[in-house]
């Protein structure tokens, strides 16, 4: 079961699909649905993750980077979904983001009990 979610992320009203990590024909479990509304109540959390995508993409890109310090992220970074992790008794969301230099593993931010964890590629879940 997918669904769209609207939000406000590094300044932009943005439209997220929103993933929930499931076998076919499972229910989304309790710890999922509480997860999304955990993170979208602290939500400040996800949009203030900005520096730590731009010092990822700096960090691993900077020669290629056209720039000295990133001003506009939305140029590397695009986010596209909330994926929620299906794990008993842990919130764990990751916000999903295409990126530039790496169109196959794009960017995912791990945020586990509401709090940013770590930035990486996609491989990381």
């Amino acid at each position: 079961m997918n669904k769209v979610q609207e939000v406000s992320l590094w300044g932009r009203e943005l439209k997220l699909s929103v993933v929930y990590d499931c076998y076919v024909g499972e229910k989304i479990l309790p710890v999922q649905r509480e997860a999304l509304q955990r993170i979208l109540a602290h939500w400040d959390v996800v949009d203030g993750c900005k520096e730590a995508v731009i010092s990822y993409c700096e960090t691993r890109d900077q020669e290629r980077i056209s720039e000295k310090k990133i001003e506009n992220i939305f140029k590397y970074v695009v986010p596209q979904q909330l994926f929620i992790k299906r794990i008993e008794n842990v919130h764990l969301v990751y916000l999903m983001c295409a990126y530039r230099f790496n169109e196959d593993d794009g960017i995912a931010v791990e945020f586990t009990e509401e709090q940013m964890t770590q930035v990486g590629s996609q491989n990381i879940i």
